[in-house]
């Protein structure tokens, strides 16, 4: 049996599937394509970026394992 490839986009297809999406849901998808997030990273924000200070913290990230 032949192993598979994962399919990849190209930047331009990515932005192309982004730029469609709804108005609700741009930034966080955005947010997560660009910085490399987790979408259990983005859901706990809860909407609240802190974008009125420029910031967004992850509290629980990638790093945060013990082992």
């Amino acid at each position: 049996m032949a192993t598979r490839l994962p399919e990849v986009l190209t930047k331009d297809e990515v932005w192309r599937v982004l730029s469609q999406a709804d108005k609700r849901y741009a930034l966080p998808l955005r947010m997560l394509y660009s910085m490399g997030m987790r979408l259990i990273e983005l859901v706990p924000a809860g909407g609240g970026y802190g974008l009125a200070r420029g910031q967004i913290i992850v509290r629980a990230g990638k790093g945060n394992s013990i082992g």
